[in-house]
Parts: C-alpha cells; structure tokens; sequence
C-alpha cells in the first residue's frame, strides 16, 4: 500500500504545521516539522494550506510547498520504479545532502564556524570550542533522536533533550555556554531565512552557579618563586605562570607578548602596551609598580636568554602550560587545582587585598564591566570575615 502524505496543523498545541506521513502496512507515522508556524484562525484544514486571511500567506504557503515537493517526488520515483516507499526508503532519502531545505543544524553551523575564524573574526581558543559543541550536539543527535537533526526539525522539544542530555557530564555554567553557542547559530539561520521555527521561544536558562575563583596566597607563590626545577620546560612553564601572577595577562596574551610591546621609560620603567586578544581591550601596565617589578625583571632576563626572538617568551601550548601546572604545583605542595587563569585570578585577589580599588583592578586586568573587578572585593572582604569568625578575642 502507498504511503500517505498530509500536512497537519497544532497537533501539540504550538501551531506548527507537519508533514505526516502514514505508512498503512505496519500502521506506524512519522511526522516532520516544516518550520512553519501559523495561527489556527489562518489554517485551511480542509485543504491543507495557509488561508487567504494571512498576510504573509504566499510566503508561507511557499515554504510548506517546497518543504513538501521533495517528498512527493520521492513517492512519484518509488512508484516509477515500482519499489515500497517505506522508512527504509525515507530514511535513505533523508540522509542524502541534496535537499537545502532538509540541511543538518551541526552542516549548517560548522562551515560558519570555519568562515568566522578564517576571517579572524573568532580567536582559535573560540573557533576550538564552538567546534566542540557541534561535536556534541552531533552526538547527541544520533544518541538521543536517532538521527541528525535538520534546521527546520531543530524545535524547542529537541532544545530541552539537549540540555538534559548535557546536565550528565556538565556542571550548569558550562552548559549555558554550550546554549548560547546554538543559539548564535540558530538565531543567524533564522535570520537567512533558513529556519521559521526557533527554539528558544520562551526559554529561560537555568541560573548560572557562582564561578569558583582560585588564586594562590602570597605564601604560596613565594613556594613557587623558591621552587628549584631542571625541566626547561617545567622552569618555562613557571615563569609565564608566575608573570601573569605579576602582571595580570591572560596566558593567551603572555604567549603572544612581542618586545616591541614593552616600552622603557627612564622614570617609571619598563610598561605593557597592548591590546588583548579576546576583548580587544587597550591595556597599559606599568611594570615597575606591579608587585615590586618581578615581571619587569623576568622579562630583562629573558630578553637576555633568548636574544633572537620576537617574542618575550619562547612558545609553549596552553595543554602544555596546564599538564606541566599539575606536576609543578605537586612539587611545591600547593593542594589547587590550578590551570593558567589561576594566575590571572591570583594577580587580581592580591591587588584587592592590597589596595581595595577597584579601579586599579579593572585598569590591569582591563575589564569592561567595574562589576567583574568589584568581585574580587566582595571575595577578599569574604575571606576576612571567614577568617573572623570564630576567634576567641
């Protein structure tokens, strides 16, 4: 028997508009979302199509037809042919690349992904992990639904699976990131027209819990300073961790500092000029009254070890930076998990212990937002009053 095919409208209350496919052999049916969304008050039922009262009935009723045409075709060949149009057949006619209105979510984003970082619009730390959460939702895809979820199947049912998915392995922070990932993607798919439907009508992300912000003591970077290594790396490793401690980098800045972004001045010494790679944000250091010029000194000696490179340090990974953290911190009995950011935390933690500013905070750190710096405060005034509580006066 043939496969029937009819499109049906609100069937869950939400006024999509599905195709349905009814096969009478096994008395199963699938249905697949259009991407098109109307009110009843506009649905010829009847006729199956957009009625004449819509405003936007052409466009609309063109998506549906598009949408649909695909399919007939599909039962027009199988009969042709003489061959059952059943899931087999509907399940390797959907599968095939050739259809643009049938085009995958994770095809549709990666190719933007690739084109943002190509045209350095996204650094490759970015590019990294917008990859990754593709990688996931790919799997996802074929674990949860059993199939590769297309633009216009990408509805808010299939948004909550995610998010559920990802509550197993993911604390909430990381998976709010991955939300707002998709959501730039999806967002610009609508925008090209690409996709009617979207997912995060109504959605509300879960409230983020309060980032952990580890930083060493004083006490424990004087271990570090003190701490003898033979590993060239393990010593390399140190030191930009113990620079940005200094001065506040991010260690993506740190590995890229040129020397001819450190300016000398005869009065105030040695100074950072440079823009961050991730914000963008202009930020001037003065070295020389950062932590008694550690990170003025530092770069004196390697400018003086390694006289032939452009850069301040030689280059060393990020993995590598945070594997080699590890076995250093060991060393040290230091009992943090700390990873290359810690240093920035740390530079921020004692500024605020030190000089209660926020604004001195935000000018080295280069925050946009006096909020981010004002943090450290509230941390450091926290610690005070954990320290206070419960001394015998």
């Amino acid at each position: 028997m043939a496969v029937i095919l009819n499109l049906v409208h609100n069937r869950k209350g939400n006024n999509r508009v599905e195709l349905r496919l009814y096969f009478p052999e096994n008395k199963e049916q699938k249905y697949r979302s259009t991407g098109v969304e109307v009110e009843s008050v506009y649905w010829n039922a009847e006729k199956e199509c957009i009625s004449d009262k819509c405003e936007n009935r052409i466009l609309l009723q063109k998506r549906l037809d598009d949408f649909v045409k695909p399919y007939r075709d599909l039962e027009m060949e199988c009969a042709y042919k003489n061959v059952p149009f059943d899931k087999s057949a509907l399940e390797a006619f959907e599968t095939s690349k050739a259809l643009p209105e049938m085009e995958l979510f994770v095809g549709y984003a990666t190719p933007c992904i690739e084109t943002e970082y190509n045209t350095n619009k996204i650094t490759y730390n970015t590019y990294k992990k917008y990859k990754n959460v593709m990688r996931r939702f790919a799997e996802f895809s074929k674990e949860v639904c059993g199939r590769d979820i297309r633009l216009n199947d990408f509805t808010r049912e299939i948004l909550d699976k995610f998010e559920v998915w990802l509550q197993k392995g993911h604390k909430q922070n990381t998976i709010n990131k991955y939300l707002t990932v998709i959501k730039t993607y999806t967002d610009r798919a609508r925008a090209e027209g690409k996709m009617t439907v979207n997912p995060f009508t109504n959605h509300k992300k879960a409230k983020a819990e309060k980032p952990k912000r580890p930083f060493l003591t004083e006490e424990e970077l004087a271990h570090l300073e003190s701490l003898e290594l033979t590993n060239k790396t393990d010593r390399l490793v140190l030191d930009k961790f113990l620079f940005s401690c200094y001065c506040g980098l991010r260690i993506s800045d740190n590995t890229d500092l040129l020397r001819s972004d450190i300016e000398e001045d005869a009065k105030y010494g040695m100074k950072i000029d440079k823009v961050m790679r991730k914000t963008k944000a202009h930020v001037s250091l003065p070295l020389h009254f950062l932590f008694e010029g550690k990170a003025e000194r530092m770069i004196k000696r390697y400018i003086a070890e390694y006289p032939d490179l452009e850069t301040v340090f030689p280059y060393v990974s990020d993995q590598t930076v945070n594997g080699h953290l590890k076995t250093i911190m060991a060393k040290a009995n230091i009992d943090k998990e700390a990873t290359s950011h810690t240093a920035r935390h740390t530079c921020a933690t004692l500024l605020a212990e030190k000089t209660g500013n926020p604004f001195v905070i935000m000018k080295v750190l280069g925050h946009s937002d006096i909020k981010e710096s004002m943090t450290y405060i509230h941390n450091t005034y926290q610690s005070l009053m954990d320290g206070l509580v419960g001394v015998k006066w």
